[in-house]
């Protein structure tokens, strides 16, 4: 199975530097923050090309950590297309899916306890169910499988 229309590593990080930027009030207030000159951030933030191939630069595995120590962001947080699935905290305590999961109708809630395991197992759950839950698991491993060895060729390069 092939994912399209998967942003890069490259891409992710410059939406995510964007974010900080938003969060932070602005881009002087987010250099600051992670301890760099505003250009230095804006050019990570951009992507600038390099004066000899034209390419965007990347950003090394390395910054991106240190970025996100500085920001006060979880290790990997920059890594992580939170536009496309966000899993970042609304409010103190709260994620975006524990908040979802706390406004869904019965029927969803019962299918989510199902998929992860918890709770009572529904009667209804025979064979036939739990092979599909599996089925998507391991689409979801793929899924995760290609995002990694993306983010892995765009780390090495």
């Amino acid at each position: 199975m092939k994912f399209t229309n998967m942003k890069d590593i490259d891409e992710v990080r410059r939406d995510n530097m964007r974010a900080i930027e938003k969060e932070r009030g602005g881009p002087t207030e987010a250099a600051n923050a992670a301890e760099m000159s505003l250009a230095q951030f804006a050019n990570l933030r951009d992507g600038a090309k390099d004066s000899k191939t034209g390419k965007r630069r990347g950003m090394r595995k390395a910054t991106a950590r240190r970025i996100e120590e500085k920001c006060g962001k979880p290790h990997g947080w920059l890594d992580i297309d939170h536009e496309n699935f966000p899993s970042h905290k609304k409010e103190p305590g709260e994620t975006v899916a524990w908040s979802a999961y706390s406004k869904a109708d019965e029927p969803t809630k019962i299918l989510v306890d199902a998929i992860l395991g918890v709770g009572q197992v529904p009667p209804w759950l025979d064979g036939t169910a739990r092979g599909f839950i599996e089925m998507m698991k391991a689409s979801a491993r793929m899924w995760l499988s290609e995002i990694k060895k993306t983010t892995k060729d765009k780390n090495a390069a």
